[in-house]
């Protein structure tokens, strides 16, 4: 497996493949089969309000930095398309501008507005094979931006939107039709996730920002149908994720296997049921061999002594999709946080995401998440440090209402939307019995030891220009 001091040739690999990809003369096909070509510009403003930008308790911190900002983006896609082949190329640069960038902690560092400023980046290249019985791509997708959900979802507890980060996904993909009642899915996914050193120096100081790291996750999946409308399915996964630096105190690296099985009913072509049931297993290794001082611990207690742990993970979905019409998707799960440095809860979520067009123009978005999240204080090595296992209680929310002012061809061109963006963390570590008596002696914090409740809201309105042309047919 490649280690992170690989990462460089390992990216450099990727890049060459694409560029290949982009760059090598167009193969010469049949002249039965002719080329399709379209051009999608992409050119958007945004406008953002975050009451809340470190995802703190604001009982604790009654000043927290709050936000507001533009999004300038600018876009174009290409995609072309000759028999079985495609290849496809989208960018989108934008640049944040900070009108006001305000707080406690910003005050501290006399920091301005204009120092948050940044380029934000979303960047893809795939190629695509697709014949009768196989389906081959490969991916490139670079990110820049500061809000790891984006990324994650309910793999993180993260809610803030303070780290810059690059995020780069490098997928290579197989599909395989064995018969006509099976089907076979193979990827392989390289992950890179890189921060950028704070604006605010005086944070950089008293918390050190998140950890550069790299992923390699390999998947399986095998369906076999047994009925018309009953699959049956193998689904398997194996990942490890390394730090740039293991003497980093809040960094542990792993390997997680995850194994399910299960099914999928379709009552019929828009509406189906799928049931999975497994285990996930994570192992980590170079753990930081720091020691907590003595006293008030004992001699030679580990202050990050993680444990490998074994669970049962699951998901059942209900999927309603109707074209023209309501879209409609719950999901039920148990399963295991995604990304950590040395903090890993299991968790039980449910999901609802909805859309539904009130006309060919005007509809709404809706989507929520809620999520019981445990943090084993023996498994993660917190027993020194909490008094009880940690508990969160996550809630987020998504609300937009969008207008398509302009339509071509059932493509939306010219929309306006506006949009409410709600997050909240009801913690168990919320007040000093929360804490060891050994850690609020060690750190002095009777009553100021931290809360991890926390409050977030987002609102939003941006204007969108998408037109698609259709260059050669």
């Amino acid at each position: 497996m490649i280690r992170f001091d690989m990462r460089g040739k390992a990216f450099i690999f990727w890049t060459a493949v694409i560029a290949g990809l982009v760059f090598a003369p167009a193969p010469r096909f049949s002249q039965v089969s002719a080329a399709s070509v379209k051009l999608s510009p992409y050119l958007a403003v945004k406008y953002t309000v975050n009451d809340n930008i470190d995802s703190v308790d604001t009982s604790d911190i009654k000043d927290p930095a709050h936000a507001s900002y533009m999004n300038y983006i600018l876009g174009l896609g290409l995609s072309y398309v000759q028999g079985r082949h495609e290849l496809s190329l989208s960018g989108r640069v934008g640049y944040q501008q900070y009108l006001v960038m305000e707080g406690r902690v910003e005050d501290v560092a006399d920091t301005s507005p204009e120092d948050y400023n940044f380029m934000r980046l979303r960047a893809a290249v795939a190629y695509h094979y697709r014949a009768r019985t196989v389906n081959f791509s490969l991916s490139n997708t670079i990110t820049r931006n500061r809000d790891l959900q984006d990324v994650f979802n309910e793999g993180t507890d993260t809610l803030s939107y303070r780290y810059l980060y690059t995020h780069n996904l490098a997928k290579a993909a197989l599909r395989f039709r064995p018969s006509g009642k099976s089907r076979l899915y193979l990827a392989y996914t390289y992950d890179t996730l890189f921060f950028t050193d704070p604006e605010n120096e005086w944070l950089d100081n008293f918390y050190s920002k998140p950890t550069d790291s790299v992923e390699h996750r390999g998947f399986l999946r095998s369906e076999y149908d047994f009925t018309g409308r009953t699959t049956g399915i193998v689904d398997l996964q194996v990942a490890d994720r390394e730090f740039e630096n293991v003497d980093d105190l809040r960094s542990a690296n792993y390997t997680l296997y995850q194994g399910m099985l299960g099914l999928r009913y379709h009552f019929n072509s828009q509406t189906s049921l799928t049931g999975l049931g497994g285990v996930a297993h994570r192992e980590f290794r170079d753990l930081s061999r720091f020691t907590l001082p003595s006293p008030p611990y004992d001699p030679d207690t580990l202050a990050y002594d993680l444990s490998d742990t074994t669970e049962p993970v699951g998901m059942i979905i209900l999927d309603h999709l109707s074209p023209g019409g309501l879209d409609l998707s719950l999901r039920g799960e148990r399963g295991v946080s995604i990304y950590g440095r040395n903090l890993f809860y299991t968790h039980t979520s449910a999901h609802l995401l909805v859309k539904y067009p009130f006309t060919s123009q005007v509809g709404v978005r809706l989507s929520g998440r809620y999520q019981h999240a445990v943090f084993d204080a023996d498994d993660n090595g917190r027993d020194w440090q909490w008094a009880d296992d940690r508990v969160d209680q996550i809630i987020v929310g998504n609300a937009s209402l969008y207008y398509h002012i302009l339509m071509k061809e059932g493509h939306p061109t010219l929309s306006v939307e506006g949009g409410y963006i709600y997050r909240s963390r009801d913690s168990s570590l919320e007040r000093a019995s929360d804490y060891t008596d050994e850690y609020r002696t060690l750190t002095g914090l009777d009553d100021g030891v931290r809360s991890y409740d926390s409050v977030v809201q987002i609102y939003y309105v941006q204007v969108v220009f998408h037109p698609s042309i259709r260059l050669s047919r």
